[in-house]
């Protein structure tokens, strides 16, 4: 997938109902969590999309938040555990107060351009849509924005608002 395929700004209603149906049942009959998330991602797909461009501040390899399974990396025995592949080792914690606060990128020069971008982690490779899925906020100047495809229609906000609420904080 490319970052073009999530800059569309209109919205698919046949897919949006789709996803929303599929939603509902899971949040009436099957009740499965991470079914719910997984659907919600997809609907958050329909509903927004990354505007502009990398503007190559940097920034967005400085205060990073890392992940897994939906829950932020905040101990260093996780990170150890967790990431042992080749590719994280370039991320390096920096914590605060017995806690990992953010991490900081090795390959970060001084020009603010990486110095493996040919073999970067896929978190790099798809920033900001990790943000995105994540319902993180984008880095301060680096050039993206989330938007709000269209108004989004009444029934999805009245049975999402909770979730919406915390996009539209990130719009």
């Amino acid at each position: 997938m490319t970052l073009d395929s999530f800059s569309k700004k209109h919205i698919n209603f046949l897919a949006l109902i789709s996803w929303f149906v599929l939603y509902k049942i899971n949040q009436i009959l099957i009740k499965s969590e991470r079914l719910g998330d997984w659907i919600w991602q997809n609907i958050k797909l329909e509903l927004y999309y990354i505007a502009g461009a990398c503007q190559k501040s940097g920034n967005c390899c400085e205060y990073i938040q890392l992940f897994y399974k939906e829950r932020n990396i905040s101990e260093i025995k996780d990170f150890n555990r967790i990431f042992k592949e080749k590719s994280y080792k370039c991320f390096i914690p920096r914590c605060k107060d017995g806690k990992i606060d953010y991490f900081r990128c090795t390959n970060l020069q001084h020009d603010r351009l990486c110095s493996d971008y040919d073999n970067r982690p896929v978190l790099c490779q798809s920033y900001p849509l990790g943000n995105l899925f994540s319902e993180q906020p984008l880095n301060y100047n680096c050039g993206y924005q989330f938007r709000q495809k269209e108004n989004i229609p009444r029934f999805i906000k009245k049975h999402l608002n909770h979730k919406l609420t915390k996009m539209d904080q990130l719009c």
